[in-house]
């Protein structure tokens, strides 16, 4: 392990929120290290602690929901409420639905996968720590 490593196993909500906040940054949930993604990047490994962040198929699924409700919230809402209020026509509206149904979610994906992440390492903190210490054991 080449990064440095922090024992995140203290209870409380202190460590919970500083490894929320790591990922909502972009960053490694265990090191820190930024960026982890891009906007059209993601690496599967931290190259600062080598922390497996995809471990497998379904890990990170949790970021299809996340995107569609970033989408919601701020394309879906205003464009509705846009055309209830007679500001845009219909076909102008549902154009720009359409549209942004396909490409908002692209763009907010992996972004989405660090919130997913953060969200799975705030309930599961004490697994940061296993992984650290094995990671220190497979070295020696």
């Amino acid at each position: 392990m080449t990064g440095r490593s922090e024992n995140l196993t203290e209870l409380g909500l202190l460590p919970r929120l500083k490894v929320l906040g790591r990922c909502l940054s972009v960053g490694c949930p265990r090191c820190g290290r930024r960026p982890i993604a891009g906007l059209f990047s993601f690496q599967t490994r931290c190259p600062g602690c080598d922390l497996l962040i995809d471990k497998g198929n379904g890990f990170l699924l949790g970021a299809l929901p996340i995107s569609y409700v970033v989408f919601i919230f701020i394309w879906l809402f205003p464009i509705s409420a846009a055309w209830f209020v007679k500001q845009i026509p219909y076909p102008v509206a549902f154009g720009l639905i359409a549209a942004g149904a396909v490409v908002i979610p692209l763009l907010v994906y992996n972004y989405c996968k660090m919130i997913s992440l953060g969200i799975y390492y705030f309930f599961m903190l004490a697994e940061l720590n296993e992984t650290a210490k094995k990671d220190l054991s497979d070295e020696s």
